[in-house]
């Protein structure tokens, strides 16, 4: 009985180490790690297979964290570029290698890039650090959509509001991407709540909007994707 308890007792801190789920950082990856080749190959096929045949190549890996999850899922934050255009990435690897292939290594979601509104090799991003991004991205366009259903869901009014214009938006790394949103403007329509907004609701004549600032964090491989926080509206 003692030499089994023994074994228990012993056994413990080797899974305290590193529970199912938790997420510790990774240190030392560099590009030629197999994982993060694999994580640049599936950026380009995933994109290919949407008709964006631009090669992308790695700029620098911003961050990297490990997970247990049946297997290990390697949670990467990586800078790349076209040559044209910088990109923030979030892609999720997942190795199972005791799977026949191509079960063995995946993506655990699609990739999700970022175009960067000044790409640059000589200041790559930091984890925690805002870097101004393009309007018009497509992740941007997901955010502010999400956003502006939120507000108008938790807004006690009985016409839907729109948005008319935006003065910034930055990007941060914080296990995921945190898009923060400056000066969004929103505006009553004459369209009601009961009725589904669309393109062809128009802003009502002497509507008094709101200008707001708020934070989006996309955390793709979640359900729901994405959070809304830090609102904060005024008249405009």
């Amino acid at each position: 009985m003692y030499f089994f308890l023994s074994i228990i007792f012993l056994a413990v801190p080797a899974c305290l180490a590193q529970l199912p789920g938790g997420l510790q950082e990774v240190h030392g990856l560099n590009a030629s790690d197999p994982m993060v080749q694999f994580a640049v190959q599936a950026i380009n096929s995933f994109y290919q297979k949407n008709g964006d045949n631009a090669a992308r190549t790695l700029v620098n890996i911003v961050s990297a964290f490990t997970q247990v999850v049946q297997g290990e899922l390697l949670h990467l934050n990586l800078t790349v570029t076209t040559g044209q255009q910088n990109e923030l990435c979030v892609v999720k690897v997942w190795s199972r290698p005791w799977l026949p292939e191509p079960e063995g290594l995946k993506t655990s979601v699609d990739p999700v890039c970022t175009p960067l509104a000044q790409p640059t090799t000589k200041k790559p991003v930091l984890v925690g650090g805002e870097r101004t991004i393009d309007l018009q991205s497509d992740e941007v366009k997901k955010a502010l959509s999400f956003a502006v259903k939120t507000i108008n869901n938790q807004t006690n009014s009985l016409y839907w509001k729109k948005y008319t214009g935006i003065s910034k938006v930055t990007a941060q790394i914080v296990s995921g991407v945190s898009y923060r949103f400056y000066g969004v403007r929103l505006a009553p329509t004459d369209c009601v709540k009961s009725s589904i907004i669309s393109d062809h609701c128009r802003v009502a004549s002497n509507a008094r909007s709101q200008q707001c600032d708020f934070k989006v964090w996309s955390q793709p491989w979640l359900k729901p994707a994405y959070k809304l926080t830090d609102l904060k509206c005024k008249n405009a």
